[in-house]
């Protein structure tokens, strides 16, 4: 076997493609799926959840933009969300007071950026007879996949996807029956609750499943979402979750898998003693990590759990982001980086909507610092 003649030029082409490589550009989608897989990737992958219309006609004025989408390119957001659209059938009702009603028919009023059900359909509701007497929204409407289709085709394929659908099983299902009688039900009337439940479960199955066949290849994660506790404790004891909610999300979990989706959960709150079952279920990433919950410190939940699963949030409304200095936003960005995000497995975002309270500057400043610290092959001093 004939040598090299030219082992020098050899190795100095090995070494260029080698600079090549490591140089290239990572495109955002990339970038998210190797933090979900609890790898890292060329830096921590950002987000906005849910930013509402105040803040983000504030971050237009600041960046110079015209539109949301402008405002995400500019502060270097990696996630796209998309939805369904709603049935063509639905006519959406609004009242006197401002108030309107879903496709559920649940009627909702806005207090300041966020909306809160004021009447629930199935509050009187006193058997079986009168859940299924409901008339429920219809999942395979074709008109919520074209709505979904025009979506994707605005976004294009750079952008780590997040589907949601709501995927709400206690929150939908409350929205519906009322907080308080819907806990009622879990405990002394169940055959009710479960009703309301698997009729909320099968609409969320169906339309996400259906999205899933026709559009796999884009979604990359989907979302689903109950609040589980408040600031200090569960709502319910974990038994009663165990018996009636794990069962469920395990089973839309692993109906979603085989589309080879990852699954994210949203709780605010204190939710940590159901983080293992939420694991157990099948179950990739958790969102917010709220700081200011008892026993949600984001260090201490990747500590425990970030061999198992990816976080997306972290970054607190409550406080930091509303009440704190840039260089409090700065410091906390810095922190969530070092901890949470060694070894991947965080996708960086404010824990909830931004609210019209939060200052520009702040939100400005979490992305700046983000993207100048957040690379993994440097950290700040």
């Amino acid at each position: 076997m004939e040598s090299d003649p030219f082992p020098d030029l050899a190795l100095a082409s090995q070494r260029l493609l080698r600079i090549q490589a490591a140089s290239r550009a990572v495109l955002p989608r990339e970038r998210v799926l190797r933090a979900i897989n609890l790898e890292e990737p060329d830096r921590v992958p950002l987000d906005l959840i849910w930013p509402t219309q105040s803040i983000m006609a504030a971050l237009k004025e600041a960046l110079g933009e015209s539109t949301e989408e402008g405002v995400l390119r500019a502060l270097g957001v990696d996630v796209r969300w998309v939805s369904p659209g709603p049935a063509a059938s639905w006519e959406g009702r609004t009242y006197g007071d401002g108030s309107w009603e879903d496709e559920w028919g649940v009627r909702w009023r806005n207090y300041r950026d966020t909306n809160r059900a004021v009447f629930h359909p199935l509050a009187s509701a006193q058997d079986t007879s009168d859940i299924e007497g409901h008339p429920w929204p219809d999942p395979r409407d074709p008109w919520r996949l074209a709505s979904l289709r025009r979506s994707l085709g605005a976004i294009g394929g750079d952008y780590g996807i997040v589907f949601g659908a709501g995927g709400n099983l206690l929150e939908r299902s409350w929205y519906l029956r009322g907080f308080k009688n819907f806990l009622m039900d879990m405990t002394r009337r169940r055959k009710i609750a479960e009703s309301i439940l698997d009729r909320v479960m099968a609409f969320h199955r169906e339309i996400t499943v259906a999205a899933l066949e026709e559009f796999g290849s884009r979604i990359d994660i989907v979302f689903t979402a109950d609040d589980l506790g408040d600031q200090n404790n569960l709502f319910f004891a974990p038994k009663l979750w165990r018996e009636i909610f794990k069962p469920r999300y395990a089973s839309l979990f692993s109906e979603y898998k085989k589309f080879g989706a990852k699954t994210m959960f949203h709780s605010d709150g204190n939710c940590f003693e159901l983080i293992p079952d939420l694991v157990d279920a099948g179950l990739d990433i958790l969102n917010p990590v709220q700081p200011m919950a008892a026993q949600m410190d984001p260090a201490t939940v990747k500590e425990k759990f970030g061999e198992k699963l990816a976080f997306h949030g972290t970054i607190c409304i409550q406080k930091t982001l509303p009440f704190g200095s840039v260089e409090q936003v700065r410091d906390e960005v810095i922190s969530r980086i070092g901890t949470v995000g060694q070894g991947g497995g965080l996708i960086l975002s404010p824990t909830h909507g931004v609210l019209e309270d939060v200052p520009a500057t702040n939100v400005i400043a979490l992305y700046k610092t983000a993207r100048k610290y957040g690379t993994y092959a440097r950290r700040a001093a």
